[in-house]
């Protein structure tokens, strides 16, 4: 699941969060399924905010599930009564004035950090945003969030990524922001079931390059033939490979892959490789 956000002023964190907190309530299970923000502004309080709300997330996640909650997004569930959307049941009622109140709580913390234009002083987990400018920074990905247990009922793994950005290199707006999340989540191993956007519907394999016409049998020699322009990432070679066989390998860790992560974040990656021209977004 992609969230892609580039500036946290035109798009306010709390609008951000709770696009990721509607993703990672959906009825799905959640060890087939991880959510990447993709921020291109490289802000800190985009960062501060996904973390605070990984927090919430482990309250309200369970909440949806149990009451069978279709309105994940938090602002617009509580904008409404508590019978129109869940039931009337006095635990019910109580546990659903506890949600709205802590959701209070997380939106008050961001618009704060947003008053304050930083969330903290950029040491610890945000040293690395301390010298960072929108368009001139290396790559950084952080793991909000990894479902190491495999459980299907908690919540997704939740990573942040701000690719490299340098002025000598055309970063390609969004598309460019895509390709990187395709790199990044396909090192991940968990391939999801197909790539969605406005009026397209994508299989995984389609996205890799391969012809609709030979999405259900990839011989040895052709996977190799789509593979060589991948670029140099063994990693990531590796997870596409999977892929395009139907294969599903996720790392058992996933810190594990963050080296190859940053790698193939680089702003120079997609040099003599076929990213942008014949795979991914273009």
């Amino acid at each position: 699941m992609f969230v892609t956000t580039a500036d946290a002023v035109l798009e306010p964190p709390i609008i951000t969060v709770n696009t990721v907190l509607s993703l990672l309530a959906v009825d799905y299970p959640t060890h087939k399924l991880a959510c990447y923000v993709s921020d291109d502004g490289c802000s800190p309080l985009t960062y501060y905010s996904l973390v605070e709300a990984s927090k919430f997330a482990k309250l309200w996640v369970p909440f949806c599930k149990k009451y069978n909650i279709h309105v994940r997004a938090p602002f617009r569930y509580f904008s409404n009564n508590p019978l129109t959307f869940g039931g009337s049941s006095m635990e019910f009622q109580q546990e659903w004035n506890r949600m709205k109140d802590e959701y209070e709580l997380l939106r008050r913390k961001i618009e704060d950090a947003v008053q304050n234009s930083l969330p903290c002083d950029l040491t610890g987990d945000f040293a690395e945003f301390l010298n960072a400018e929108r368009k001139n920074h290396p790559t950084i990905i952080k793991v909000i969030w990894e479902n190491k247990a495999g459980l299907p009922d908690g919540f997704p793994h939740l990573v942040y990524i701000s690719r490299e950005k340098q002025p000598k290199h055309p970063h390609h707006y969004k598309a460019g922001a895509m390709n990187v999340l395709y790199m990044v989540h396909g090192i991940a191993g968990i391939q999801g079931p197909f790539y969605g956007g406005t009026g397209c519907f994508h299989r995984r394999k389609v996205i890799y390059s391969l012809s609709p016409d030979n999405v259900d049998s990839v011989n040895e020699k052709f996977a190799e033939d789509i593979l060589s322009k991948f670029g140099s990432s063994k990693e990531l070679m590796k997870s596409a490979a999977h892929a395009l066989k139907g294969k599903i390998d996720p790392p058992a860790n996933l810190w594990n892959s963050i080296q190859a992560a940053y790698q193939v974040a680089g702003s120079a990656y997609e040099y003599g490789t076929s990213w942008g021209t014949k795979v991914s977004s273009q």
